[in-house]
């Protein structure tokens, strides 16, 4: 998770834990109390891909009729 991500769970109140697997593994071991909880962020900031949204950037994505 990166800094700007893991800044806006911060101030919202949100807990952030590190977890593998499928969501199910995930959930199961939520549960079990057994997930690391992230106390910083984990990743480098924009550490998602560029341009890979709706038009990838060339401004090719849906656009809201009115």
């Amino acid at each position: 998770m990166g800094p700007r991500a893991f800044m806006v769970f911060q101030q919202l109140g949100i807990d952030v834990y590190q977890g593998a697997g499928t969501v199910k593994e995930a959930a199961e071991k939520f549960i079990k109390n057994e997930l690391t909880k992230i106390s910083e962020p984990t990743g480098p900031q924009y550490m998602g891909r560029p341009g890979t949204g709706m038009g990838a950037g060339r401004r090719t994505g849906r656009r809201w009729k009115e």
